[in-house]
């Protein structure tokens, strides 16, 4: 039977070869007891790519919150934002998506963005916030679909291709798109638990798994 623990298929992130080290912002679940929440970028230790113009971005909430939630996009070749905004902020915890198409954001190809998701302790003093981030590219259309074979559409075998291709976010926003429409299918969580904890986001991996449904 396909999709049983021992014969499934799990993805396998193959970093894009030009990296930049030190890209993601916050992201240890340690000293979670505190009031506050975490936050973590769904996003690996360099910059991520992207075959989307309006990609959505993945972060993580450790715990319910009524702090206010802000979302920053810098290109990187300026200092002032692109965007800088308050989002809803999330009505239970786990992991989240941002669509950047709701924002009316799109991405030049070829350029570095950051992104910030900042829960706001104190308006009048921004060193409080707990932030959380990543940096992203989109490359240029026909060198994804062509040279590095980017899968535009979204369903297991397209996360397996853009996770060896080393699309992280597109393999990312897909399976979190496959678990909100499939809630009971516990492989695709199992999908993304692995592919996070390749980048090291174990914290998150392992909530990821506890919060599975039970195997039928």
């Amino acid at each position: 039977q396909s999709g049983s623990k021992n014969n499934e298929p799990l993805p396998l992130y193959q970093p894009p070869t030009k990296l930049t080290p030190r890209a993601r912002v916050g992201g240890g679940l340690r000293g979670t007891d505190g009031t506050d929440p975490v936050l973590v970028a769904l996003v690996p230790d360099h910059v991520g790519l992207t075959v989307k113009q309006a990609p959505s971005l993945n972060w993580f909430l450790s715990k319910p919150t009524s702090l206010p939630i802000r979302f920053t996009l810098i290109d990187t070749r300026s200092v002032k934002p692109i965007y800088e905004g308050s989002i809803s902020t999330p009505v239970q915890a786990g992991i989240q998506s941002l669509n950047l198409k709701e924002l009316s954001l799109t991405l030049e190809p070829e350029v570095q963005y950051r992104w910030y998701i900042s829960a706001i302790r104190n308006p009048d003093s921004p060193s409080q916030d707990i932030v959380a981030g990543g940096m992203i590219e989109r490359c240029e259309f026909s060198t994804c679909l062509v040279e590095m074979e980017a899968d535009l559409s979204c369903d297991r075998e397209s996360v397996l291709r853009n996770a060896v291709r080393g699309f992280w976010y597109d393999a990312v926003s897909c399976l979190c798109d496959l678990i909100k429409t499939n809630p009971q299918n516990a492989s695709f969580i199992r999908m993304r638990a692995a592919l996070l904890k390749q980048v090291g986001l174990n914290g998150v991996a392992e909530w990821d798994l506890k919060s599975a449904p039970p195997e039928k």
